[in-house]
């Protein structure tokens, strides 16, 4: 069926249609065809679960799980927020998630059903967009192109990881911006001028990525021939959209970051100079091109250990810059023409650019979903490179088309098996890093994430010892793996110590503890871990010095509070804890575990006024303590 279907288009001149050919060929039902298949190929996601990082935008997000009613919040709030991340502004696919979770709660096989559904729109849109930009004269090239695209493995990690819902949202309205776009420039309609700047709009709103669309506009308003003035008018916009992101992202939130660590990228402190970012640049491009070209192995990560800053020795450096340097030529030399593979190339180049490195660094170097607009201009020049060799091949000899067709034919369906499996792997976190580590040996960032889900699987069934044991263990070999590749990894000493202590090894934990502290002597709750630790092992007098410094920074820290007070109570000596108690209160702390052991403590200091006023007091405060739950 593949290969009959792929000799039918094939056979298809490179010529006009005529009106009995454009009945046969009907657009609509063709672009229909394209939605069902890009819908049926992923809709084995839909029975899987949440996976990597999903948790951040559905069950564990403070707005989304509001529904309808924190749509407000959604609003005026970033992505997400965490210690060392204050992300961006996109509110649409948030928005997306709290309507879901209105209607389905928290159902990761609705969010999975509505993604496959999304993808299955983007593929009927971009045959739609190509066929109104070069007409029927490029059947053949689109319908070949559009296919590549819908059966491309490198866009499970965008469909299967509910996460990656910006990334769909983005180029949906991306791709509706561009298609209005071609409907004004052919009718000179100013609803369909205004639509695109709307769905635009909506695009930036999804994730700033979709300001591409605007280069793609631009490109479209030349290939289609548009007059200088309403090209001006659309750039115009298009800046103008681009600022209205800007300008109210710095209102909703001005102080947005992203603290990079070197195990997602090597462009940090001394390393980040031009030259340094041009030789990962280069890195960069190549890894794009290989995946666009032959995607395997496909990874839920790559980071710094995989992918490095190369030395010019290195012959992919060079590699690198002539292939993609060829690209630019041919796509800057076929814009005097309007080249179909001018403009197919120039739409890959310039969806590539944002993730290049030369924007700015890229958290994890490179990553499938930064490749799925770019991968749509590749597949289109895929597809009219296909089509060049099949006719080529057909002036030689009839044997060379059928073996050519079964080539491409057996190419296709091996995607389709693979997409297929690949899904499979995105079941869950667990299935992900069971499938990907094995491919992930030199990257560090991935065993880190290993170690923590080995953590965290220690609490499904704590009753079973043997299995929690095991997984403490195996989260313990992860964290050492990262450590061997970069000693100076604290996030690792420290979740390697909550791991040893969980497994009743105190010496092991405090060596990690006291790692954790000289890399970073304020890095979360390592003073009291330390503290813990040295109690555990007698030592009372290193363990109250670490305490107190973890008061210093965290004085509303309840747990810290409770271990002094066990330890003064135990020695019976309270007036060195009321001390400590008087200058946490003097801070602003205000919470009941403070308050009860104060009043504990002057009632066995003897000091009873004091202890029934605390006692009293408790009443009136919200519990407002940290009570370090990761350890």
């Amino acid at each position: 069926c593949y290969i009959s279907t792929i000799e039918k288009v094939m056979e298809h001149q490179y010529l006009p249609l005529n009106k009995s050919e454009k009945d046969k060929y009907n657009y609509n039902k063709i672009s229909f065809l394209f939605f069902i298949v890009g819908t049926l190929l992923y809709i084995n996601t839909v029975k899987n679960d949440f996976s990597l990082d999903d948790y951040l935008v559905t069950q564990a997000h403070p707005y989304v799980t509001k529904g309808l009613k924190g749509i407000p919040d959604i609003l005026t709030s970033p992505y997400m927020t965490e210690d060392k991340i204050k992300g961006e502004f996109r509110p649409v696919a948030q928005i997306s998630f709290a309507i879901e979770y209105e209607l389905f709660e928290n159902n990761p096989h609705a969010n999975h059903f509505f993604n496959t559904i999304i993808y299955g729109i983007i593929c009927m849109l971009v045959f739609r967009l190509f066929t109104r930009i070069f007409s029927e004269n490029y059947y053949q090239y689109i319908f070949l192109g559009t296919l590549i695209f819908v059966l491309h493995p490198i866009h499970t990690e965008v469909v299967a990881n509910i996460k990656n819902r910006e990334n769909l949202l983005s180029t949906l309205f991306g791709l509706l911006a561009c298609l209005q776009a071609v409907k004004y420039i052919d009718k000179r309609a100013i609803k369909h001028f205004i639509l695109s700047v709307i769905f635009l709009l909506f695009s930036v709103f999804s994730k700033v990525d979709g300001i591409i669309f605007g280069f793609f506009i631009y490109l479209i308003s030349y290939f289609k021939q548009m007059k200088s003035t309403y090209i001006f008018i659309y750039v115009f916009f298009i800046i103008s959209v681009f600022l209205s992101y800007v300008f109210y992202k710095s209102i909703i939130i001005p102080d947005a970051f992203r603290n990079s660590e070197l195990h997602e990228t090597p462009l940090i402190g001394e390393n980040k100079n031009f030259i340094n970012t041009l030789k990962l640049s280069l890195i960069t491009w190549w890894y794009y091109l290989k995946l666009n070209i032959f995607p395997y192995p496909l990874r839920f990560y790559y980071g710094t250990g995989l992918i490095n800053i190369p030395s010019w020795n290195n012959p992919v450096v060079w590699l690198s810059a002539i292939l993609n340097g060829g690209l630019l030529f041919f796509g800057i030399k076929g814009l005097k023409k309007r080249t179909f593979y001018s403009f197919s190339i120039l739409w890959y180049l310039g969806g590539i650019f944002l993730f290049s490195q030369l924007v700015e660094p890229v958290i994890g170097i490179v990553a499938e979903r930064h490749s799925f607009i770019a991968s749509i201009g590749f597949s289109m020049l895929l597809g009219g490179i296909i089509i060049k060799v099949f006719h080529y091949l057909k002036k030689l000899n009839k044997l060379y088309v059928t073996l050519f067709t079964v080539f491409v034919g057996a190419i296709f369906l091996s995607s389709v098996i693979y997409v297929i499996n690949r899904n499979k792997n995105w079941y869950n976190a667990t299935t992900l890093y069971d499938a990907d580590m094995k491919h992930l040996e030199e990257s560090i960032f991935p065993h880190f994430e290993r170690g923590n889900q080995y953590a965290r699987e220690t609490g499904i069934d704590p009753s079973d010892t043997i299995k929690y044991k095991k997984n403490l263990d195996l989260s313990i070999v992860e964290y050492k793996k990262v450590l061997r590749s970069m000693p100076g990894h604290a996030s690792s000493w420290y979740n390697m110590g909550i791991s040893y202590l969980r497994n009743g090894m105190l010496d092991s934990a405090n060596h990690s503890f006291m790692a954790t502290y000289r890399l970073d002597s304020t890095y979360r709750s390592v003073n009291h871990l330390i503290g813990l630790t040295e109690l555990y092992t007698k030592d009372t007098a290193t363990a109250i010095i670490f305490l107190k410094k973890e008061l210093d920074l965290k004085p509303n820290n309840g747990s810290t509070i409770e271990l002094l007070y066990s330890i003064y109570t135990n020695k019976k000596d309270y007036k060195p804890f009321l001390d400590i108690c008087n200058s946490v209160e003097k801070r602003g702390v205000r919470s009941k575990i403070l308050f009860k052991a104060m009043a504990n403590a002057y009632y066995f200091y003897g000091d009873y006024e004091n202890a029934i006023r605390y006692r009293k007091t408790i009443e009136n405060y919200m519990y407002e303590d940290n009570n370090n739950s990761e350890w």
